[in-house]
């Protein structure tokens, strides 16, 4: 217990040690769903899909996101899932959207207007309507695009292959736009 105690305090201190740009995004957007259990199968797809990440630059082309998504069925009211996310993104062109150089009170901004990344991670889902946790790996990609020296806008799409009990399978696909705030 005190070994893994121990790991995620160093892994929280890794990920926001002063030397790592961070950044925190929200998105909005639709999902579809479609889920597989034994003989029955079921989908639905709506607008509700929503997003909460946190961003730790790694490398140059290379990001830590830590996420939550939240699927409503009516996109406030309905059946819900939700769990956590974990991944990464690989920036083709490097991970600063958005750079600012400061030197006493002189400042320059480099902002770049398309900035596309692909995405690899793992992702847990607990559906309410069935009581039950799926999880498994997902991938994608988007674009993100700069807005100013403290915000830039995204847009992206990602693949989910979840597995869950009673040899049950889901497939979540969802497409999201939203904004990153760069601290």
């Amino acid at each position: 217990m005190h070994k893994q105690l121990r790991l995620v305090i160093l892994f929280v201190l890794i990920i926001s040690s002063n030397g790592h740009a961070q950044k925190l995004s929200i998105g909005f957007g639709f999902y579809d769903l479609k889920a597989k259990v034994g003989q029955e199968e079921a989908s639905v797809s709506n607008l509700g899909a929503y997003k909460f990440q946190y961003h730790s630059i790694v490398q140059e082309k290379f990001e830590l996101v830590l996420g939550y998504t939240l699927l409503i069925e009516d996109i406030v009211t309905g059946d819900k899932a939700f769990g956590p996310s974990i991944g990464g993104r690989y920036y083709l062109f490097g991970n600063n959207t958005v750079e600012v150089a400061q030197l006493s009170s002189f400042s320059v901004s480099s902002i770049k207007r398309y900035n596309p990344y692909l995405y690899l991670g793992f992702n847990q889902r607990q559906y309410q309507s069935i009581k039950s946790t799926y999880a498994g790996f997902s991938f994608g990609g988007g674009v993100e695009a700069g807005f100013d020296s403290k915000k830039s806008l995204f847009a992206d799409i990602q693949i989910s292959s979840l597995e869950g009990p009673s040899e049950g399978e889901a497939t979540e696909t969802s497409i999201t736009t939203g904004i990153i705030f760069n601290y």
